[in-house]
């Protein structure tokens, strides 16, 4: 009966072993997805209106806006229609060093109807500051002035990942998966 006893023991901690394995092999393939995703995926920052309860919001999705790579910018067209309503056109002005140099780009529509842009990130950038302006026409449409979505003069500010603190957490998760 001794035998039979360690034959099942044996047994169990083989088979416990066998499962220790596979969630390993699993959480180490799932933090490579995670790492890969964020590499490979293009994230978006979005900018949307809740008209329910008159909220503005911007957020990223699809991942982290990475310095040194493209993202996307897409603004709501419940957004545009409250801040913007006799405007068909709207402007994206955006700065990685805090408008001491900026660029202007016209969002256009997406294939989902909504109002977006693509850029590239510079590798060497921390932040990115946005605001967005349409112009307001008069008699055929010579404009009189601007109207801005700037979060009420603050400017929209987001913290960009760099390529440095992505390796350090891609080095985090493969030797968390050992």
């Amino acid at each position: 009966m001794f035998s039979y006893i360690n034959y099942s023991t044996l047994k169990a901690l083989l088979a416990l072993m066998v499962i220790f394995n596979a969630i390993a092999i699993q959480a180490s393939s799932a933090a490579a997805e995670t790492v890969s995703k964020l590499k490979s995926a293009t994230p978006t920052l979005y900018f949307t209106y809740n008209g329910e309860n008159e909220k503005y919001k911007h957020f990223v999705g699809d991942g982290s806006l990475i310095a040194g790579s493209s993202a996307r910018i897409v603004y709501a067209n419940r957004r545009k229609d409250v801040l913007f309503k006799n405007n068909c056109t709207v402007y994206m002005r955006y700065s990685y060093d805090f408008w001491q140099s900026c660029q202007d780009v016209e969002l256009k529509t997406t294939a989902t109807g909504e109002l977006g842009a693509a850029i590239k990130i510079p590798a060497n950038a921390s932040t990115i500051q946005i605001a967005f302006f349409a112009a307001y026409p008069y008699d055929d449409y010579k404009s009189w002035g601007f109207i801005w979505d700037s979060n009420y003069g603050k400017n929209f500010t987001v913290k960009l990942v760099s390529k440095k603190d992505l390796e350090e957490k891609e080095k985090f998760e493969r030797l968390n998966s050992i």
